[in-house]
């Protein structure tokens, strides 16, 4: 009987520690996934705040050029050749633009999937170091008395280790699916 006590308290103690690892390792990667996304949405606002600045100056410029022609030469057909000239010219710069903020954004997304799918295999290999330990217990203080019952206990340890990796698994997959919702 004193062996069952002293198995269940050592597997509450390193229950305990494993759940408080895990924990604060999935904070730690959710803190770093946050960073890395808040670190993209200002990339992409640096990018369109020099694009804007871009687009003015360009657009300023053939403004510029405009005014010094004669007043002769500002005829229909000019016109409507500044107006395409500044139209491009901006149309450039925006197109440039968002391919610049889709980069930023696909970086973005690819770095807070990496770190949800770090935190996963975190906690994965946390809980199967603990399914491993729980069953060299279980063979230690009960299979050469009660193989059977051993037996049944491992299935049982194993049952709810792998329930744990599946709910694991789910809950870094929705993760993964809403950066992957907000990104796109």
């Amino acid at each position: 009987h004193g062996a069952v006590n002293a198995f269940n308290k050592e597997a509450g103690t390193k229950q305990a520690a494993a759940r408080k690892t895990i924990g604060s390792h999935v904070r730690t990667e959710e803190e770093k996934a946050r960073g890395k996304i808040t670190e993209g949405e200002k990339k992409a606002e640096d990018l369109e705040t020099t694009a804007n600045k871009n687009a003015k100056a360009e657009r300023d410029g053939l403004q510029e050029e405009g005014k010094t022609d004669s007043w002769w030469a500002k005829g229909k057909e000019a016109l409507k050749g500044i107006v395409s000239t500044v139209t491009k010219a901006i149309d450039d710069i925006f197109t440039a633009l968002r391919k610049a903020v889709a980069e930023v954004i696909e970086a973005a997304k690819n770095a807070a999937i990496g770190l949800i799918n770090a935190a996963r295999d975190f906690a994965i290999t946390q809980i199967n170091d603990f399914r491993t330990w729980a069953k060299e217990q279980v063979d230690t203080y009960v299979a050469d008395t009660f193989p059977d019952l051993a037996k049944r206990i491992n299935g049982a340890i194993d049952t709810v280790a792998d329930t744990a990796v599946t709910v694991v698994n789910t809950v870094a997959d929705t993760a993964v699916a809403a950066v992957e919702l907000v990104a796109d």
